[in-house]
């Protein structure tokens, strides 16, 4: 082993178990914790390859941190929108449902009174099977835009819906 694998195999001895616990706390999930804390030191260790570093702890912590953030991000878009509709009351139909339903040709019509944008994020969802963040890679946009948009352009539906 080198002298930047010995440092990191101490590194990671000494304040694994604290970077656990503060990662722990934040998530309640054990398993979660634990990949959470490999993505820190994996980050970690890519730093350390690049750079000299002097504050270990420091920045063992801003990476857990940085990382927990986007876990929680990540955790919250992932929430299914069909979920929330439900909760709503408004349940989608499924493709598989719209293909075998004399709807579809409905449903076409209707979503064609959304504008270009709204139809696509309409068809990408729900005909396709995207999830928002698939759709945001496609779009290349960020998540949080898709979500809002797709919320946008439910609600607009619903309401061409019940004219």
């Amino acid at each position: 082993m080198n002298s930047r694998e010995l440092q990191f195999e101490k590194l990671f001895q000494k304040h694994a178990d604290e970077i656990f616990r503060f990662i722990y706390f934040r998530v309640y999930e054990r398993e979660t914790a634990r990949d959470l804390v490999q993505e820190t030191f994996m980050r970690f260790w890519g730093y350390l390859n690049r750079k000299s570093v002097w504050q270990e702890r420091a920045l063992l912590f801003k990476i857990a941190r940085n990382i927990v953030i986007d876990y929680q991000r990540q955790k919250q878009f992932n929430v299914s929108l069909e979920q929330q509709n439900e909760a709503q009351g408004f349940e989608p139909s499924q493709p598989e449902d719209l293909s075998s339903n004399v709807d579809l040709q409905l449903f076409l019509n209707k979503l064609e009174k959304l504008s270009q944008v709204e139809q696509e994020l309409i068809r990408l969802r729900y005909l396709q099977g995207l999830s928002p963040r698939e759709i945001a890679r496609v779009l290349q946009r960020s998540v949080g835009v898709i979500s809002v948009q797709l919320t946008r352009a439910k609600t607009k539906l619903r309401k061409i819906y019940e004219i």
